[in-house]
């Protein structure tokens, strides 16, 4: 009776200690899993990043300034938004050059605009860009949304009031001075008439666009926007404050949505 309760024992363990053995296995296999995803994530991030688009592209060269290009521009797959007046949008990013080239600096005219239709396409583009080209197929004409340089974090274009805009999430200035511009840069809001072929910026100093909400069945848009207190000229939704502001398309003005003196108010509640 012994040696038989000796040999159970000796299996039940033996059972036991497989198990511990698959148990641990597991969890390496899942750490490890987790460990690769989060490099892989992590590098795309620092790939990402790494072909933001550079502030400073001169040397200099016996006294003298040259231009290099250190980036080329690379055109995204264009996307039909107008069906009837066949007008499509085309993103425009970069990539970077292995060879900087030196370069002659050369600049682009836009042209005008006329067109507007009730079929439209919807489409929401995020990544990092420095420009929208709108392309009118009908009449070949194309047509760039900005003339600075300029980082593009996110874009969107809308149907308000019968007419057609681009909402865009961009920086024109290294606020981190990084010497790139891109998304963790205080972002501004700009905001283009398709028709008009114009285009609005709504930006404040040390703060930095974090997104926005269409107001139902009106022209006015509410623009969260967080405030850079540590002056790092980058904005950290954990530790800094956001506000909000109202800005109107027909009026082109912002005000604060929340007046100074209900913030102050609210603000004594948690003291």
């Amino acid at each position: 009776m012994d040696n038989k309760l000796k040999r159970y024992n000796q299996k039940l363990l033996a059972i036991i200690g497989t198990l511990v053995l698959v148990g641990i296995g597991m969890i390496f296999l899942t750490g490890g899993y987790f460990l690769v995803d989060r490099v892989i994530r992590d590098t795309q991030r620092r790939n990402a990043q790494d072909n933001a688009l550079t502030v400073d592209g001169q040397v200099e060269t016996d006294g003298t300034t040259t231009k290099i290009r250190k980036q080329e521009i690379s055109f995204a797959k264009p996307r039909l938004i107008d069906t009837l007046q066949s007008i499509y949008l085309i993103p425009v990013s970069q990539v970077n050059l292995e060879n900087p080239e030196i370069i002659e600096n050369e600049g682009f005219k836009k042209g005008s605009n006329a067109y507007g239709s009730r079929k439209y396409s919807y489409y929401r583009y995020s990544g990092s860009y420095n420009n929208i080209i709108i392309y009118n197929q009908k009449n070949n004409q194309k047509t760039p949304v900005f003339e600075v340089k300029v980082n593009i974090n996110s874009f969107q274009n809308y149907i308000i009031q019968n007419k057609q805009y681009l909402f865009i999430s961009g920086t024109t200035y290294d606020s981190n001075k990084d010497g790139k511009l891109k998304d963790s840069d205080l972002q501004s809001f700009f905001i283009y008439d398709i028709h008009e072929d114009k285009l609005e910026t709504v930006e404040f100093e040390k703060m930095g666009l974090v997104d926005y909400y269409i107001l139902y069945n009106t022209d006015e848009i509410i623009l969260r926007f967080g405030k850079d207190k540590d002056e790092n000229g980058e904005f950290d939704r954990y530790k800094e404050p956001i506000y909000m502001k109202k800005y109107s398309i027909s009026e082109n003005k912002t005000i604060d949505l929340i007046n100074k003196e209900l913030t102050n108010k609210l603000q004594k509640l948690i003291e």
